[in-house]
């Protein structure tokens, strides 16, 4: 509370909340920082969120001054070197993904994060057969064998394929078989499995031939989204493909990510890469 009564941490928190949620737990420090001076920090944050800098301008936010919560006179986004110089990300579309950017890094010039680590599927293993009297039980022995040894017994088995090209492809009855070939051959078995052709789409180079048609990699992504429109791990991977047209309708990279996000808020890949797009193009925009 200053000495006019004013209550500063209130003025603060009421601009986070509108322009920066992801801050909000850092007001009681950035007072701190600014103790003494808490007034020009309030009129410095209503003319950086509500001005006409923008939300990467200014002359220094909140951690700025002189030594703020990071030390020198730079502001969130890199304090003098703001401005109000043209912006392809809009306010609008930060302010929505803040608190995610916030969970990865607040400074565009520090070094990246590493993508999240996909989640492995859990295989339960089959049921045990049942044991004759007089014999070894040999339960699960089928699934120790390799999925070479397996197609040796069954070429008609599509998911050994797809596990023999999520290993880099092998030698099946002498021939070797690269990892287009697998997914190739797995769709050849079953071609109603999304995520056979969303395989084939990112294997080198990319698409393939299923029963005799060549499909490009936009073309094996459109038949995942047919056979499944609601996988948003499938328009995160047509994201990271530059985008494409899906039933007709064009989508950029971007709109494919927020697809995916749509589909499941909580798509960390699809967060991750619609960051790094964003950032590419705003340091594009400065390089300009």
């Amino acid at each position: 509370m200053g000495d006019d009564g004013r209550d500063f941490a209130a003025e603060l928190r009421a601009i986070y909340t509108e322009h920066c949620p992801g801050k909000l737990k850092s007001v009681d420090k950035v007072l701190k920082t600014h103790s003494g001076r808490e007034a020009a920090l309030i009129d410095k944050m209503r003319a950086k969120y509500e001005g006409n800098g923008g939300e990467n301008g200014g002359n220094g936010g909140d951690d700025g001054g002189n030594g703020g919560d990071d030390g020198g006179n730079g502001g969130d986004d890199g304090g003098n070197s703001g401005g109000t110089g043209d912006d392809p990300v809009s306010s609008g579309d930060m302010k929505a993904v803040s608190e995610r950017v916030a969970s990865y890094e607040e400074n565009l010039d520090t070094p990246q994060p590493p993508p999240p680590a996909a989640a492995k599927e859990e295989e339960e293993p089959p049921p045990a057969p049942p044991v004759t009297p007089g014999k070894k039980a040999n339960a699960g022995k089928e699934t120790l064998l390799s999925p070479e040894e397996r197609l040796k017994r069954n070429a008609d088995d599509a998911e050994s394929w797809h596990s023999l090209g999520d290993k880099g492809g092998g030698f099946v009855n002498g021939s070797k078989c690269t990892v287009q070939t697998c997914y190739e051959e797995a769709l050849r078995v079953d071609p109603h499995d999304p995520k056979g052709w969303v395989s084939l789409a990112t294997s080198t180079p990319g698409g393939g031939t299923v029963d005799g048609k060549l499909y490009s990699a936009e073309q094996c992504f459109r038949e995942a989204l047919k056979l499944n429109p609601q996988d948003p791990q499938t328009w995160n991977a047509l994201g990271k493909a530059s985008g494409g047209t899906v039933d007709g309708e064009p989508y950029t990279a971007e709109e494919c990510y927020d697809k995916a996000l749509e589909i499941d808020p909580e798509c960390e890949h699809a967060w991750f890469n619609k960051i790094q797009l964003k950032r590419q193009l705003k340091r594009a925009s400065q390089r300009s």
